[in-house]
Formats: C-alpha cells, structure tokens, sequence
C-alpha cells in the first residue's frame, strides 16, 4: 500500500470513527427522555462457547417474536444504534430469515448481528474477560444510555447474540439488573470440530487461536490445537456457570441444548416464551419458524484430528464425571 493510500485510508477512518463519535452524542441526548426505560425493559444476552448454534437460536428467536435486537443495519450507526432505528426501522421491515450465515456473519440488513463495535464503546478488547472492578462507572452509564435509547427506540424486549458477553457477565448483571441469559450447549465432539474448522477457514490453520478467549487463553495456547479447542470449551461452560453461581443469576437463566433445539424447535421456543412469561414479558408471536432443523455431523477436518477430538472429549468429560461423583 503506497503513502498516499494509507492516509487515504486512515483519513476515511478517522471521519467513519468521529461521525460515529457524533452519533454517541445525540444518543446521549436521545436516553435522556428514555432514562427510566432501563428497568422497564427487558435484556436478554446469548452466552456460551463459539460455534455453538448461538446464530441459528438467535435467528428462530428473532423470527419467531416480536423482539428487539441489533440489526446489520444498526451495526452501520454502532455509535448510537438507536439513531438507525429512528431514521429506517429496519424491524419494521424485517423479512423472514433465511437461516444463514458464516461464523455468526449475516448478510440481510434486517439479520442479526453481533456488531462487535458496538460493544468495544463500552468494554475492553484485550484482556477480554472484565470483572466490575475492570469497567468505568463513565463506560457503563454510557452502556445503560444505549441500552435505554435502543429499547425506548424499538419499544420492544431486546436480545444481544455476542459470545463475548460470557466474558463480561458480572458487570452486565451489576449494571443491568433485571438482564436475563440464555446459556447455549452443543456436543463437545461437534464444537470442537466447528471451532477447529473455522480457525483454518478464517485463518488457514488449525493451532491458531480464534475466537472468545477465557481468563486462561495463555495457558491453553501452549496445548496441541485438539487439546486447545476442547479445553477452550471446557473453560467457557465452566465460567459461565461459576460466574452465574456466583452472582446468584440461576434464576435469570434460561439454557438451550443445541441438538434438542433442532430437534423441537417449537418446544424450545415454546419453553422460552414461558420462561419470558414468568419473568413479566409476554412475547407476541412474529413469523411462522422451520419445527426443526437438520444437524450435520460430518467430519469435517482431518479423520485422524476427529479421532483425536473424540477421544480428547471422552477423556474430559470422563474426568468431570468423576469429579462430581467425588463431590456428591
């Protein structure tokens, strides 16, 4: 890339990046008329490990009610998402999905989106798991603004699909109360390969690290890629649930089994809309939704990496078992 370019380049940035700047401004104009919305509305985050199914769920879910979330269109305004929901109401047009997407990337407008910049407004990238003591009072008020402008916006429940909240629940529950959590579980064996497979589709090699890392990303790192995948798994499932021990969040916690989920669909959002129900938001039906969905188990890496995979799992989950059969 020549000189000119670049400055080119990052003279195009640095406009996107302060337009962006201007928007967080009149959003934090726009909550002040919706400041009580923070505990009038409901929040909803998805959490667990990538590769899950997390972007399949979010799509029935968003399909199947009438409820708010972050759009590709919104992404567009990541400074104040609120302010595209003013100007296009991109839910108001939504079409029905078309359940597809590549590593949790949608292509319609009216999809979901994880908007990743929207969430690096308010939470830092690297160390990637936040405790309270890790965020600014200025970050998380500007974090409950956008939460509120958004939701007074939509007037609607709102649900976030980005895998980096599991890192950041302590704060999310602190500063958000009344947020609730769907916690999304696949098969270890059909993770780890999905996990596997994007690292060498995104990054053209398997023992490279890619996605959500825990607190223990620099210990894993040293492991062979299968051990990494499985123990990247292991350690996410296991701070989510320690975290929402910890905080008391059981109850605010709706969990979702992948395979059980394609199997049923209606049964799982059927389970959902009570668990909504009991906590004081009653769900109105959007589109009709597929009743299942086909679970592709083919091998998709290496044979002898699968086998490795599949005995790497037996020989963990073996190791949980007997550890909780120790503390019974």
């Amino acid at each position: 890339m020549s000189t000119l370019e670049n400055i080119a380049r990052q003279g195009k940035r640095f406009i996107h990046f302060s337009a962006q700047n201007t928007f967080s401004f009149s959003e934090h104009l726009l909550a002040f008329f919706f400041k009580g919305q923070i505990k009038k509305k409901q929040y909803i985050f998805i959490i667990g490990p990538p590769r899950s199914g997390s972007t399949l769920i979010m799509q029935a879910i968003s399909d199947a009610f009438k409820i708010g979330y972050l759009t590709n269109k919104h992404c567009l305004f990541f400074g104040a998402p609120s302010i595209a929901e003013w100007i296009s109401r991109p839910l108001v047009r939504k079409e029905p999905s078309h359940y597809k997407s590549s590593y949790g990337r949608t292509n319609h407008f009216s999809e979901p989106a994880e908007c990743g910049a929207w969430w690096y407004r308010f939470f830092r990238k690297y160390p990637a798991y936040v405790s309270l003591e890790d965020v600014s009072n200025l970050n998380m008020s500007a974090f409950r603004r956008s939460l509120a402008s958004l939701g007074g916006a939509m007037g609607l429940p709102l649900i976030f699909k980005n895998l980096y909240a599991s890192l950041r629940l302590e704060p999310i529950a602190h500063y958000v109360p009344n947020a609730l959590f769907i916690v999304i579980e696949r098969d270890w064996v059909d993770n780890g390969q999905s996990i596997l497979k994007g690292r060498y589709d995104t990054l053209g090699d398997y023992g490279k690290w890619w996605s959500v890392p825990p607190p223990n990303v620099d210990e894993l790192a040293e492991l062979p890629p299968v051990q990494q995948v499985v123990a990247q798994i292991e350690s996410i499932h296991d701070l989510i649930d320690r975290d929402l021990h910890r905080l008391g969040l059981e109850e605010q916690t709706f969990r979702i089994r992948y395979e059980d989920f394609c199997q049923d669909v209606y049964g799982t959002l059927d389970a959902f809309q009570a668990f909504m129900a009991h906590h004081g938001v009653d769900l109105e039906r959007r589109f009709d939704v597929p009743a299942q969905f086909p679970i592709n188990r083919s091998v998709k890496i290496p044979q002898s990496m699968y086998e490795q995979l599949q005995a790497e799992v037996a020989k963990r989950q073996e190791r949980r078992a007997a550890v909780r059969e120790q503390c019974q």
